[in-house]
């Protein structure tokens, strides 16, 4: 997968994109999998490669598929002391790419300008997602 053509990874230096995907693996994940749930710690960046999966709110009991290459969740870990606000459940075999924020932080505390450009790019994912919730 080219995680530069990626929406969040837009404008960022390609340098700094390529080290994060160093600092990931790939994991698979059968379907009936839960990968992470609704208030626990969030300590890692997903990034969907193929399958299905379902971010499941707690809250208000909505969900949200995903199921195109290149979809991105678990974005609280990408802020202080996050937590993650859904559960993603795995709907078929799916194959991600995971990112430690462990590995993220130390790249972007050495990349300051292209940390605030991922940071305006999450806004701009997360508003359009958020658009397909509601609409």
């Amino acid at each position: 997968m080219d995680m530069q053509s990626l929406d969040i990874f837009e404008g960022i230096n390609a340098g700094v994109v390529e080290e994060i995907r160093n600092a990931g693996a790939t994991m698979t994940f059968d379907a009936g999998t839960t990968i992470f749930e609704n208030g626990t710690p969030a300590s890692n960046l997903y990034i969907l490669e193929q399958g299905d999966i379902d971010l499941v709110s707690q809250t208000d009991d909505t969900s949200l598929n995903l199921n195109r290459p290149g979809d991105v969740f678990g974005w609280s870990c990408l802020v202080d002391k996050g937590v993650y606000t859904t559960t993603a459940r795995v709907q078929s075999q799916t194959k991600v790419q995971c990112i430690a924020r462990a590995d993220i932080d130390p790249i972007f505390d050495r990349n300051a300008k292209d940390a605030l450009v991922l940071y305006k790019n999450l806004g701009n994912v997360f508003s359009k997602r958020m658009g397909s919730v509601v609409s």
